[in-house]
């Protein structure tokens, strides 16, 4: 789809003349496959590395270690540590309700978009 098609399809919707975006519309614009195509052949490297993610018994804080490599990104910047992150997100969602995460208790429970954490996770800005 070229820009003015885009710009087009903007001012229908806008105008109420058009329908709203598909699903796969949503994710051209806001999703990243380069990304997820990182984490992924991430995690076909730690399988070997690590063994199966679901089969593997060991126990490692994913939480802390994800907490850990954000705060190298925000020193180093290196983009390799946010996918790290996600990685370790990842493990931690499937790994916690086997009884292997970090959390003793992990749930999932949603939450309203209005529950943020400030006060647990300050920035720099906060703690200075």
């Amino acid at each position: 789809m070229r820009i003015f098609d885009h710009l087009r399809l903007a001012a229908l919707r806008a105008a109420g003349l058009a329908p709203p975006p598909s699903v796969g519309e949503i994710l051209e614009e806001n999703w990243c496959g380069r990304f997820v195509e990182l984490m992924q052949n991430r995690m076909v490297f730690g399988r070997f590395r690590y063994g199966p993610l679901r089969g593997h018994v060991a126990k490692y804080d994913n939480v802390s270690s994800a907490i850990e490599r954000l705060c190298r990104y925000r020193v180093d910047g290196n983009l390799e540590h946010l996918v790290d992150v996600a990685n370790l997100c990842l493990i931690e969602f499937v790994r916690g309700p086997l009884g292997y995460g970090s959390h003793p208790n992990p749930k999932w429970n949603p939450i309203d978009d209005g529950a943020h954490t400030p006060e647990l996770c300050p920035t720099p800005r906060d703690s200075a």
